[in-house]
């Protein structure tokens, strides 16, 4: 090799890895453009169902009020009462989507809290199975609560808690078919043995980062299932569990992550299309 061929080697390698690293930034940049609009198109969608969802109850309220101010006699009658009663029954609704957003935004901005007081789950759980119930009974389902164990007494937020069972126990009845059924297990793990023998059809993988003494909860429906490929975003802000004959903002289950989260537990779920979905959560115990 002459010696006036290295400068021109030196160059050719530089502008070589100068152009390699072009084309690996354009092609970051390609990549972060595509996550990007794949977040609008979600946001966009997300936007759609919201408005969609706020569009009943506004409507409801604004005909509600429009017949009171064209007839206001309605006010002394039995209709004039149940219109009163379907409109306060909307306010809720849209309330309850705001605070919704109010949650998830406080998740998100790590400004989530909760306030634990010391109380028995297997209280509220047997509360909430009898509260959904009737609803149960209307959709051809059953549903039952399954606690060996009736002292399950430590602290966590009741109000929180009594949220994100609320929030699976509603899902769980709206993808189960007629004749199908609903079960609320609970039970004080602590120790692998303790899962094996209380949930034997539960996966050890999604237990190996749990806290332990915790309770642990599950709500296991057979409906639909979910699709595997669905699985990973099922927690992801504006992303939805139900089609969208369903309905929803699907809000949910990011809200049920941030709450059991915020209490040092896990939440995971295992699914099979045609079988059924349990949805797992977490709640460490007191220490000793």
């Amino acid at each position: 090799m002459n010696l006036p061929d290295v400068p021109l080697i030196f160059f050719l390698l530089i502008t070589f890895v100068t152009v390699l690293a072009l084309l690996l930034i354009i092609w970051k940049t390609d990549n972060e453009l595509a996550k990007m609009q794949k977040k609008l198109a979600s946001l966009e969608d997300f936007t759609a169902k919201l408005v969609h969802e706020l569009r009943a109850p506004l409507t409801v309220i604004r005909g509600t009020t429009d017949m009171f101010t064209r007839t206001p006699e309605l006010a002394d009658q039995d209709k004039g009462k149940e219109l009163l009663k379907t409109m306060e029954t909307s306010a809720g609704d849209m309330l309850t989507m705001v605070n919704s957003l109010l949650d998830v935004y406080k998740i998100e901005a790590g400004k989530f809290q909760v306030v634990k007081t010391r109380g028995n789950l297997a209280d509220i759980l047997t509360d909430r199975v009898t509260f959904f119930g009737e609803l149960a009974t209307e959709n051809g389902e059953t549903i039952k609560a399954d606690l060996p164990d009736k002292n399950l007494t430590f602290n966590f937020d009741r109000d929180r808690i009594i949220q994100v069972i609320n929030n699976l126990l509603s899902n769980a009845i709206k993808f189960t078919p007629n004749g199908g059924s609903v079960t609320v297990s609970a039970s004080k793990i602590n120790s692998p043995a303790d899962i094996k023998w209380r949930f034997p059809s539960a996966s050890r993988y999604y237990f190996s980062g749990v806290s332990k003494p915790a309770v642990l909860v599950a709500v296991s429906d057979t409906g639909e299932g979910v699709p595997k490929e669905k699985l990973p975003e099922l927690f992801t802000r504006f992303k939805q569990l139900e089609p969208d004959n369903h309905g929803g903002t699907g809000l949910g289950l990011v809200i049920v992550k941030g709450i059991v989260e915020s209490h040092g537990g896990k939440v995971f779920l295992e699914s099979q299309l045609g079988t059924g979905t349990t949805f797992y959560f977490t709640l460490p115990l007191d220490p000793d």
